[in-house]
């Protein structure tokens, strides 16, 4: 019978046997110990050991362990290895840092002695271990011969798939890869024509629930590809108000599908609640009466009463019941219990599959060449059954092979024959591993099996991972190893098995994620090494276990620890994720990486003080304060990684021992010691940096030549010169990308500009930011930056100019701010121009712009003579707080969002950009506000700015007439005017099918309802307060959709409700209030009559000292809003008669200071969510020690949200 574990095995073997000629060699020139002999005695044993692993092919029981005793030898010879390395470490600091220690010139000759008798024992039973091992090879009958035979061809390293395919984890892939996308047009089409248009005879829509499309498919077929591209697609973002896109948990629960929603909806995974009840009423604060589609991608659970719970909930947010969901699965049984209509993916036509291939695999080869391969690579590609993951990650593969012979044995591996699982994926993936460059690379790509499918990988914790497990080798062209782990990456990303996740804000790669299907084969490649604990997952057998991971399971037993201390203490890797470690760490010993992560650490704990090996250590998220003196003995270490410790305020002087530390990770100022960071000659990622006397001193940075992504550096209004600014060689580090220098003070300012102008950074910087410098000039090297993309001057106070940016080739961003001086950007902004330069063009890729408090501003003038062309790709226009300002560029083809903020003097500036053609054509957003001198919006918004989606007005005071022809913008979604009391009618709406949403507030002039409003059949949000001359609204009965209405300050439309009030299907949110005239509110028996009402918004004004109490009526309540009650001081015991009330939020109620007595809120059994926003008096009261905190310390799942 074939054996599981010994192709593993050896795969894990190879990589260390061939890596360790080089590790004994490093070991042996440095070595002065007296242990040169045994380590080269230890190195021949070696090598036998390495003949026989590379030849391993027998599948016999023996012959799997005794290559397990093997493994094991070789563990520990990795772990002597490492620990010889930190004797050597220990041994040289001790030698160069003499005041890390009192007592240390006593002591340490006895330690030494100790310590080199202690590892001389160590290599003889390595040795004798080793001794032992090749005589049991020779008599194992298996082996003979095996020493000789030829390396055999490709076997299968895998035959047990189905198992890492059983655990589904989450993969939130919001950032899915989208490249080369073929032959999946007319599925597209159809998915988007049954969401758009759903059948009136399907089982969802006939019975009046939440409908369901169902994509249906093998593994790796792109259902996730094609769910993102009918996700993206217009017709899709113009149907549904919000999309919202999640990955069904592993164990498919209400909980967990609800908290991905709010995660999403909030982009906050902290905003994850303890309930479905509490999920629920913060999905209807954002979707109640909206009609979403919701994603929920990779659903494999078949639980019909799971499902049947999940679907009531969603139905209970209060959407429209015009909205979707979409799934995708490989199961039909989903499909079927969720009696979803089904759209099954086929796999790629022949033809299709050829295109994918050859844009893959062709794609660095000469045109002339493609011919000879042509052959072969139709059969490769047959083999591939259509599957388009499999295509492109054997393209990515033979990237890398120019011989048709390499082509052929891929063609004809036995690998294509092997049993699957159903999917007919694995065949090609594994052949793409086999063809990996190295047994290195191999590893590298097992080990990414460590983070969870639902999570995205970050790319610096994937490279110090791998050069702490010493996956990572130092190249004959002494390349730094991170560079080298990022030629590892960059392999992996070539033939699919990673692809590009998230980008940071200069374009650079920061996290990775990896297809489901790719996930599993690191899982199965890796399994006899990693295990990944979750919560519902039972703890297994650890014997083997290398890597071990732990996420979030809430009881976290440690018998199986206790019972096999031996397999604890010989972990590499451990990662606790929002977990207590328990007394696992007193077990570890040779740990490299340990990443402790939000475990509510508030200390480093002592008992892994003495783990010599450790080469990573992350802290993220812990209430730590201090850090204990032992780290400063970990000599080994690479990486330290403290960002999220909020309370820590300093770090130990012998940090500066740490002469490997390669990354260290701080985001805030903390007090660092004197001569630490210069010390630190490996230091690549610093901390930020803060010059200060008797700290810190910019000269450090002098020492350090690889410092590498962004360096942030404050205080420096202390450097004393040119010539110490100099000495931090900042011109010579081209690996750092981002910049930051900030000033406390900016009062010598001649003292600034000579500072800044010796910070001179290398040509290579991308991000640059510069705040409260207090020259008068920039200097001439920011104009040298040839490649930068954003540059940010913030309280530069002085400066009467910019300097010259125009013809910066990849600037993306420019960001001005608060710059007191500043009162016109001139010519110099561009460049020199003369009439005889024809065809110049300034800001080539310039993107954004922001201009911002900038009080002195009066003009932004164009270039001046000759033919000339600005911002062509300019996509974002912001003004904010320039009120002086008057003239500006208006010419902007590229132009999408425009916001115009507090500008008082004039709005001709505004007039001309929105009357510009040229600017119209890609105009999505525009928001103004605080413009007090303009009367009218040109004419040419409406009739030339057909993609208009957004259109905010705010506090325009002059304001009399929006555009006659307003209807003409027919992608336009949201209106809003607020406080513009000049404003007498609005323009004619009737063709604005798309409009979801108008808010008209506080428009005293306006006189009539708007006209054509009525026709707007898509609106779903509608706000209509303190408009005084209008009295009443219209029959709104049309508005089939509408579901959130205010009709505050309009005392009529309560007094005297109107009957259509009753016939709105879907309104479930209603304000009401503010009627200043009267003394009570009138009556509201009419709200019982409103069926689908769950929400009520309830303002009052100066007169009322209490809540009206015809409110108590309404038990069918759910939700609560109670504004603007100035002088009601207590909340009445009858609010405990609403008994479906589930959220109750009272704000600004200035004198509020009690809630129901505490009988009356236990009466509220469903209220789960309290939310006090200005209260002043209440949110002290409820606090810990209040008067009313008692009243809410007992409510299940209870919620307080103080503002």
């Amino acid at each position: 019978m074939e054996s599981v574990v010994l192709p593993l095995l050896v795969e894990t073997a190879k990589p260390m046997v061939n890596a360790f000629q080089n590790w004994f060699t490093d070991e042996i020139n440095l070595v002065v110990w007296g242990f040169r002999k045994e380590l080269k005695k230890l190195q021949r044993k070696i090598q036998p050991i390495e003949s026989i692993v590379l030849k391993m092919n027998d599948a016999d029981k023996t012959v799997e362990s005794w290559l397990r005793n093997v493994v094991s030898i070789l563990y520990n010879v990795e772990d002597m290895l490492d620990v010889l390395a930190y004797e050597k470490q220990r041994d040289f600091v001790m030698k160069t840092r003499p005041k890390t220690g009192k007592t240390r010139h006593l002591l340490w000759p006895l330690k030494r002695l100790y310590y080199r008798r202690k590892i001389g024992n160590w290599i003889s039973r390595i040795n004798t271990n080793i001794d032992e091992a090749l005589k049991e090879a020779q008599t194992i009958s298996q082996l003979r011969g095996l020493m000789h035979s030829p390396l055999p061809a490709a076997t299968n390293i895998i035959t047990s798939q189905g198992a890492a395919a059983e655990d589904r984890l989450q993969h939130l892939r919001r950032n899915v890869d989208m490249s080369l996308i073929v032959g999946r047009d007319s599925d597209v089409d159809s998915v988007v024509d049954k969401l758009c248009n759903p059948s009136q005879d399907s089982y969802n829509v006939s019975s009046n629930r939440l409908s369901v499309i169902a994509i249906m498919g093998i593994g790796g077929i792109g259902k996730t590809v094609l769910a993102k591209k009918v996700f993206e697609d217009k017709r899709v973002t113009d149907n549904f108000t919000e999309r919202i896109w999640v990955v069904a948990p592993t164990v498919f629960t209400t909980e967990g599908i609800l908290n991905k929603m709010v995660e999403y909806i909030y982009m906050s995974s902290s905003e994850t609640v303890s309930s479905s009840e509490i999920a629920v009423r913060k999905l209807k604060n954002k979707l109640d009466g909206k009609k979403y589609l919701l994603v929920v991608d990779d659903v494999w659970d078949e639980d019909q009463e799971m499902w049947d719970a999940t679907r009531s909930s969603l139905e209970s947010i209060g959407g429209s019941h015009e909205s979707m969901i979409l799934v995708t699965t490989r199961a039909t049984d989903v499909a079927h219990k969720m009696h979803a209509f089904v759209h099954h993916l086929p796999k790629l036509l022949a033809d299709d599959s050829w295109s994918l291939f050859k844009e893959v695999a062709f794609a660095n080869m000469s045109p002339e060449y493609i011919s000879i391969f042509e052959t072969t690579g139709k059969n490769i590609v047959e083999k591939c059954k259509g599957v388009p993951l499999a295509i492109k990650s054997i393209g990515g593969m033979l990237q890398t092979k120019s011989d048709p012979y390499e082509w052929e044995k891929i063609e004809q591996s036995e690998i294509w024959d092997l049993p699957q699982d159903g999917t007919g994926i694995l065949p090609s993936l594994m052949l793409s591993y086999k063809h990996l460059s190295s047994p290195l690379l191999q590893k590298c790509f097992c080990f990414c099996a460590t983070s969870l499918k639902s999570y995205h990988m970050d790319k610096n914790w994937l490279i110090w991972k791998w050069m702490a497990l010493g996956l990572v080798q130092q190249s004959e062209s002494r390349d730094l190893m991170e560079d080298i782990a990022e030629g590892y990456i960059n392999a992996l990303l070539s033939i699919s098995f990673l692809h590009v996740a998230l980008r940071d804000e200069i374009g650079e790669i920061v996290r990775y994620g990896m297809h489901d299907l790719v996930h599993d084969l690191a899982t199965s490649v890796s399994k006899h090494q990693v295990l990944i604990l979750e919560a519902g997952n039972p703890v297994t057998a650890i014997s083997d276990v290398r890597h071990l991971a732990i996420y979030e399971r809430k009881e976290l037993k440690t018998e199986c620890w206790d019972k096999d201390k031996v397999a604890v203490k010989n972990l590499r890797t451990l990662v606790i994720y929002k977990n207590s470690p328990g007394g696992l760490l007193k077990h570890v010993k040779y740990l490299r990486v340990l990443n402790l992560q939000d475990t509510g650490l508030k200390e480093v704990p002592e008992s892994i003080a003495g783990l010599k090996c450790l080469k990573v250590l992350s802290l993220v998220y812990n209430p730590i304060k201090v850090l204990p003196e032992f780290i400063t003995k970990w000599y080994n270490l690479q990486t330290l990684n403290l960002l999220g410790c909020d309370l820590l305020e300093e770090v130990p002087g012998g940090l500066s021992n740490l002469v490997n530390l390669r990354h260290l990770y701080i985001d805030r100022l903390i007090s660092l010691p004197a001569g630490m960071i210069g010390q630190l000659t490996c230091l690549q990622t610093l901390p930020i940096l803060g010059v200060r006397e008797g700290g810190f001193q910019i000269s450090e940075l002098g020492g350090l030549p690889h410092i590498s992504d962004k360096l942030e550096i404050r205080g420096l209004e202390l450097i004393k010169s040119k010539q110490d600014a100099e000495s931090a060689s900042l011109s010579e580090k081209s690996r750092v990308k981002k910049l930051r220098l900030f000033w406390n003070n900016d009062n010598d300012w001649v003292k600034h500009e000579e500072v800044l102008d010796g910070l001179e950074p290398n040509r290579n910087l991308r991000l640059l930011t510069i705040q409260r410098y207090g020259g008068e000039n920039f200097p001439s090297w920011l104009m040298r930056m040839d490649v930068i993309k954003i540059i940010e001057l913030v309280n530069c106070r002085r400066c009467r100019k910019l300097p010259t940016l125009g013809h910066l080739p990849f600037l993306e961003k420019l960001k001005i701010k608060n710059m007191e001086s500043l009162e016109c950007i001139g010519v110099e902004l561009y460049g020199a121009s003369s009439s005889s330069s024809s065809g110049v063009m300034y800001f080539p890729s310039l993107k954004q712009v922001e201009l911002l408090g900038l009080d002195k501003l009066t003009e932004w003038v164009e270039p001046s003579s000759g033919e000339w062309t600005i911002f062509p790709l300019l996509e974002e226009l912001k003004i904010e707080d320039c009120p002086e300002l008057k003239t500006t560029p208006y010419k902007f083809p590229s132009l999408e969002q425009l916001t115009v903020t507090n500008i008082t003097t004039s709005s001709l500036l505004l007039s001309k950009i929105l009357s510009n053609k040229g600017s119209l054509t890609c105009l999505k957003v525009v928001q103004i506000d605080g413009i007090t001198e303009i009367t009218h919006l040109p004419e040419e918004l409406a009739e030339y700015c057909t993609s208009l989606q957004t259109l905010r007005i705010k506090r325009c005071q002059n304001l009399s007439y929006l555009p006659e022809s307003l209807s003409k913008l027919i992608s336009l979604e949201l209106l809003q005017i607020n406080y513009c009391p000049n404003l007498v009618s609005l323009s004619n709406l009737s063709c604005l099918g798309l409009l979801r949403q108008v808010d008209i507030f506080d428009i005293r002039g306006l006189t009539n309802f708007p006209e054509g409003l009525l026709d707007c059949k898509s609106l779903e949000r509608l706000w209509f307060s303190n408009c005084p001359k209008v009295k009443k609204l219209p029959d709104l009965t049309g508005l089939s959709r509408l579901c959130n209405l205010s009709i505050t300050s309009m005392t009529k439309m309560i007094s005297h409700p109107p009957d259509w009030l009753y016939h709105l299907p879907c309104l479930t949110t209603l304000h009401i209030g503010s009627y200043y005239e009267l003394d009570e509110f009138p009556d509201m028996s009419f709200l019982s009559k409103i069926t689908s009402l769950k929400t009520l918004h309830l303002y009052g004004w100066e007169k009322l000292q209490s809540l009206p109490e015809q409110l108590q009526q309404f038990t069918t309540l759910k939700g609560l809003v109670i504004c603007d009650f100035e002088s009601m001081e207590y909340l009445p015991d009858w609010l405990g008669n609403l008994s479906s009330l589930d959220s109750l939020y009272p704000a600004r109620c200035k004198n509020l200071k009690k809630l129901p007595t505490e009988d009356a809120i236990k009466r509220l059994t469903k209220l789960s969510y309290l939310l006090i926003q200005d209260c002043p008096l209440l949110e002290k009261a409820v606090k810990v020690n209040g008067t009313e905190h008692h009243k809410i310390s007992n409510i299940k799942d209870f919620v307080l949200n103080i503002i």
